[in-house]
């Protein structure tokens, strides 16, 4: 809806960013959203949130002047420097968590939260950025909610719904972008807008391990809590996500970046971080429980009271195959995803019977089940949920 530009603040002589709005974008709906965005940012003091300086008006042109913030976005990072570590991640999300609880102190979601809105610094401080759609709680943010959405991928399911929308949204957004930077992947994607908030709202959370076998079990508990369907599973509040993020960090010995943090002191005290350098990432963690997913055959040997191995009798696997029409439909496993088709997986072989779920956006899901006494391959035709009909 506007251009930013770099300018200078000639009293001061300070660089300062000035956000203009487009001639052909000033009409009612979106200065109402533009002058919204100013006094959202002018209510919350914050670190982690950008001040504004002041909002006026010259020869027509509406604009607002802020501080200028050095650094990227998160988003550029991740593009050009793939998946980030764990300990940056967890100082990344308890900064974000700071500034997000000074924005709902004050009863307002950013609800547009995503890693193109987090501009890192290069002091390693996280600036949230971009509160255009900033809404009050219990309120219609004088009609701006209604103009504009979001952004799909990082929208939670309440938002394209008629539930109440609070500070937790922005945690499951959060945790998205954590997911995405742990991963290099989001976990909800597709071709359409329609088909990944399909997926928000229906899909189960994509196992994080599954796609970032790296990360402690505890970080991918973590995320997973922040992206439940309900609000009430997630955790309550930015205060209480962030004690979490420091409880995974101690817990998993990755050693995050963060020595201390004071989130908010009341009165309007200013928080505090201490930093310390990153570990190296730590070795990749390999679950023996997880299935082995198309991957290469093990051989497997049995120890018993330190007998030899040769005495071992050797494991028997049975191999199924699915294959769905469309492709690259999800395969679910007792809820748990374990990957897209074509896929093969392979289990101990027995007279047992092993059950599975394919599902894919905007088709109804096909429940199939395979014997595991023999080899086999499954063919599952998906059908669509929707109908096009000619005139």
């Amino acid at each position: 809806m506007g251009v930013v530009y770099r300018g200078i603040d000639l009293t001061l002589k300070r660089p300062v960013a000035i956000k203009a709005m487009l001639g052909n974008t000033a009409d009612a709906t979106h200065l109402a959203r533009f002058m919204h965005e100013a006094r959202a940012l002018a209510s919350v003091e914050h670190v982690g949130l950008v001040p504004v300086y002041a909002v006026g008006q010259e020869s027509g042109v509406y604009y607002m002047v802020m501080k200028f913030i050095e650094g990227r976005p998160l988003s550029e990072i991740i593009e050009s420097e793939g998946r980030i570590d764990e300990g940056r991640v967890c100082d990344m999300l308890a900064q974000v968590c700071a500034a997000l609880s000074a924005l709902h102190g004050q009863d307002l979601v950013h609800r547009d939260l995503k890693p193109a809105n987090l501009m890192v610094g290069i002091d390693g401080q996280v600036t949230v950025m971009d509160l255009g759609i900033v809404k009050s709680i219990g309120d219609d943010a004088e009609g701006v909610v209604a103009a504009t959405m979001g952004t799909p991928r990082y929208m939670p399911p309440e938002m394209f719904s008629n539930a109440e929308v609070d500070g937790r949204a922005d945690l499951y957004s959060l945790s998205i972008i954590a997911y995405y930077a742990l991963s290099g992947e989001v976990p909800f994607d597709g071709p359409t807008p329609m088909g990944i908030l399909y997926k928000q709202a229906h899909e189960p959370v994509p196992t994080l391990r599954d796609a970032a076998p790296w990360v402690s079990a505890n970080m991918a508990a973590l995320v997973e809590q922040g992206l439940a369907k309900t609000p009430a599973e997630r955790p309550e509040n930015a205060l209480m996500y962030a004690s979490k993020v420091r409880a995974v960090g101690a817990k998993s010995g990755v050693g995050p970046r963060i020595a201390a943090i004071g989130l908010i002191l009341l009165g309007g005290a200013a928080a505090a971080y201490i930093t310390l350098s990153p570990p190296p990432p730590p070795p990749p963690v390999v679950d023996a429980a997880l299935p082995i997913v198309d991957a290469a055959p093990i051989q497997d040997a049995a120890v018993v009271d330190a007998a030899p191995i040769k005495d071992a009798a050797p494991i028997i696997k049975t191999t199924v195959r699915i294959v769905s029409t469309p492709s690259g439909a999800t395969v679910y496993e007792r809820g748990r995803r374990i990957g897209r088709t074509p896929l093969t997986v392979r289990r101990p072989k027995s007279a047992s019977t092993l059950g599975f779920t394919v599902k894919w956006a905007e088709h109804g899901d096909e429940k199939i089940s395979a014997t595991l006494d023999r080899d086999s391959t499954i063919q599952v035709k998906l059908k669509p949920m929707f109908e096009v009909l000619d005139d």
